[in-house]
């Protein structure tokens, strides 16, 4: 057993292969625990038999990505950059192009940007605010590293022949968020999880980018997210061309 902190909150785990210590020594606490994980056979996945070191590091994180709930967090499938100390996610069906973001951003921007987590972050509201958390799941490129920033900008990617970007009416938003959310795993909990739904709809700003690699300008991208923040009404179709 290892005790990690993810979000800010102390987890001990029960875990059985090396594989997931390994994974997750970036992120090792000797703080107390506030609850405990066990990678009980029947959590993971059900084409995996014998149960393999991948398949225990995939059920403890969605069994903790479950009990984050209870501290006001959850897990978005996205990957999320910090920009000048602001989040932006860029969340998407896989193989849409997160990854392919992450990087033209930080070949654009350089210093400026530091990657939180390229696959599976935890969302917390700590104070109110919320916040983006690196995790020790990083997606197949390893992206990411111990760290938060107070997430602004939620980007849901399409691929399209010319880039564009649309600020999102809350309809759309919850249409796009439902297939990226990790939802409560008993329907007790799912009163309190709509609660943390609502709020980060209401606090964060949503968006359409229609993705074209070899038209798309990053410096411009986070120009249009923060002039559509400040000038622009939700509901509101076409913000910007980016050509």
């Amino acid at each position: 057993m290892f005790t990690i902190e993810i979000a800010g909150i102390p987890i001990a785990v029960d875990n059985h292969f090396s594989f997931v210590e390994r994974q997750c020594e970036a992120f090792s606490s000797d703080k107390p625990a506030l609850f405990a994980i066990s990678a009980l056979r029947e959590k993971m996945p059900a084409e995996s038999t014998p149960p393999s070191a991948y398949a225990e590091s995939q059920s403890i994180y969605r069994q903790i990505a479950y009990a984050m709930n209870e501290y006001d967090g959850f897990l978005l499938h996205a990957a999320v950059i910090s920009v000048d100390g602001r989040g932006v996610a860029f969340t998407s069906r896989s193989g849409t192009g997160k990854t392919t973001r992450v990087r033209m951003w930080k070949k654009a921007m350089g210093s400026r940007i530091r990657i939180v987590n390229g696959d599976k972050p935890i969302l917390r509201f700590v104070d109110g605010t919320l916040f983006a958390f690196g995790t020790p799941w990083m997606g197949k490129e390893n992206m990411g590293e111990n760290t938060c920033v107070p997430l602004e900008y939620v980007c849901f990617l399409e691929r399209g022949e010319e880039a564009a970007l649309y600020k999102l009416q809350t309809k759309e938003v919850l249409r796009r968020l439902s297939g990226q959310i990790l939802f409560p795993e008993v329907e007790e909990n799912m009163s309190h999880f709509m609660d943390l739904l609502e709020k980060f709809v209401d606090q964060t700003k949503f968006f359409l980018l229609i993705c074209n690699m070899d038209k798309e300008d990053p410096e411009q991208i986070w120009e249009a997210l923060n002039t559509a923040s400040a000038a622009l009404r939700p509901g509101v179709q076409l913000l910007s061309q980016l050509t």
